[in-house]
């Protein structure tokens, strides 16, 4: 059986309900506002997901090594641009280096030449946050639009405290059925074997739970 690796933190943990109120976003092409900053409905009006001419992507390094575990890292080549930070990059490189190579158009490793802001000093200690998250956040809020892609809990939490707009794996994987990128069947057919096929770590509840939701969905 496929050992995956340990986390050597602890991260706050996101709830089915969020999990059901982001996938809806997703799917109706809704910004959703992180619930620490707003009752916890829905936003309408379009999101920046859907504004492919001027969007900039910048990846962690989860998304980018587990969309190549699901043989989907195909789908970032429906964004203009995606920015790796040169830490990222070379964990990636370090763990799947075949995900920096599987795209037409090819990645941007992008370096940071300012230090951060003393808000986001104070996210780092707060979420404990590594080198690869601290620099992509950083990268996000240079550009505007930006979308930031990242599986972890912490990270995801810190920049939405920001005001960035956040996704991850799932929430790629649910937006390549609006897009026309992949069939409902299919994406519902990976998210059922990820935990076997993949080192993205999600509870198996939460996981029926997502999977329900888009199966309910037209």
């Amino acid at each position: 059986m496929k050992q995956k690796p340990s986390l050597s933190r602890v991260v706050p943990t996101i709830s089915i309900v969020f999990w059901r109120k982001h996938c809806a976003a997703i799917w109706n092409h809704t910004r959703y506002t992180s619930p620490k900053h707003s009752s916890g409905k829905i936003s309408l009006g379009a999101s920046m997901v859907e504004n492919r001419t001027t969007i900039v992507v910048v990846c962690d390094a989860g998304p980018l090594i587990h969309l190549d575990e699901l043989e989907c890292i195909h789908l970032l080549s429906d964004f203009p641009r995606v920015l790796v930070p040169e830490e990222v990059w070379k964990e990636v490189e370090h763990h799947r280096p075949a995900a920096l190579t599987k795209r037409h158009s090819g990645f941007e490793k992008t370096t940071l030449a300012s230090p951060p802001s003393p808000v986001l000093k104070t996210l780092v200690k707060l979420y404990s946050l590594h080198g690869g998250e601290q620099s992509a956040i950083r990268i996000a809020q240079m550009y505007v639009p930006s979308l930031l892609l990242t599986d972890d809990n912490a990270a995801r939490l810190a920049a939405q405290s920001l005001g960035l707009s956040v996704h991850g794996t799932i929430g790629l994987l649910i937006r390549s059925i609006r897009r026309k990128q992949m069939t409902k069947a299919r994406v519902i057919r990976l998210l059922q074997t990820i935990d076997s096929v993949s080192t993205l770590h999600i509870k198996p509840a939460l996981l029926h739970d997502i999977i329900r939701e888009i199966e309910q969905r037209d």
